[in-house]
């Protein structure tokens, strides 16, 4: 049988701890006789996470190895929010649409918002419709007309079209197994355990 990539299988992972990481494409090198450093920044950047999750009986265990079988190890992607993408701190209210991208691809000017409010507070996560996962870095205030300009990190890997909509409550990403090995803990009572790496997929 095969899959639609990516499946929305995970939206309620009990998670017991999870760690999260922004990767960079950036290099440094350092003068022998200077001691000047010279940067490389390649502008690419992307999410990592390592996850542990509660431990669990082995009906929900065995359906959860069934989602992770799905994905053919490293093979097949997934939609992935993070516990605190799952709910901004702003109002998020209205039906924000991307108008165009400046700044390095790290602003978007958008449409559409409830007028006159704190849409978005800095930290707050957004995605749009190829599932970029993107972080907030600045509150967000929409204007009388309802437009508003969102800095973010990191930068737009591929940029997509204008009145394209913006996703919140949940922003999700796109993401895939770091590991073709599926792995297992099980303890004298039963209980299975999983920790597993994942990273943004693109």
């Amino acid at each position: 049988m095969s899959y639609s990539y990516p499946l929305d299988i995970f939206d309620d992972l009990d998670i017991k701890s999870i760690t999260r990481k922004l990767v960079r494409r950036q290099a440094s090198t350092v003068s022998p006789n200077t001691g000047q450093q010279k940067i490389f920044d390649s502008g690419i950047a992307w999410w990592e996470s390592t996850i542990t999750l509660a431990k669990l009986n082995r009906e929900k265990a065995q359906k959860l190895e069934s989602n992770f079988l799905k994905l053919n190890g490293v093979v097949g992607t997934f939609l992935f929010a993070f516990k605190d993408s799952k709910q901004s701190l702003g109002t998020v209210s209205g039906s924000p649409l991307v108008g165009g991208f400046s700044n390095g691809n790290k602003t978007v000017s958008t449409n559409g918002w409830t007028p006159s409010q704190t849409v978005l507070k800095s930290g707050d996560w957004i995605s749009f419709s190829n599932h970029e996962l993107k972080r907030v870095v600045d509150d967000v205030v929409s204007d009388v007309s309802g437009n508003a300009t969102i800095n973010f990190e990191p930068a737009m890997r591929k940029l997509i079209g204008a009145s394209t909509a913006i996703l919140v409550n949940p922003a999700k990403g796109i993401f895939r197994l770091t590991e073709s090995n599926d792995q297992i803990s099980i303890d004298t009572f039963s209980h299975y355990s999983y920790s597993f790496t994942i990273r943004e997929a693109f």
